[in-house]
């Protein structure tokens, strides 16, 4: 009788695997941004880079730290040179170390 040989395949970490769970196409952009948003009795402004944008949210980079979970004004800079376009309602849903990065829905 023969042996059946098993072939087991090695497949790498799944550290090492990039895995993508966007669904929606993200753009590269380069735009000037303000945000606000209340943190207890304090006021936070700040001002910032969006890097990215999707039809689901946008990544910036900021330099007022604000946590997950924080509703936030957005102020954008268009180049058109008018006034800047608001956003009156958005919440962080993630956000990472120096230099601040969130991304916002």
């Amino acid at each position: 009788m023969r042996q059946a040989r098993e072939t087991s395949k090695i497949e790498p970490h799944q550290s090492y695997r990039s895995i993508e769970r966007r669904s929606l196409l993200r753009k590269n952009v380069s735009l000037g941004l303000m945000y606000s948003g209340v943190s207890g009795e304090d006021v936070l402004i700040g001002d910032g880079t969006i890097v990215n944008l999707s039809e689901s949210g946008l990544c910036l980079r900021g330099d007022i730290p604000v946590p997950v979970g924080m509703e936030l004004t957005l102020f954008l800079y268009l180049s058109d040179g008018d006034e800047p376009l608001f956003i009156l309602e958005s919440t962080i849903v993630w956000s990472v170390g120096s230099p601040i990065w969130r991304r916002i829905q």
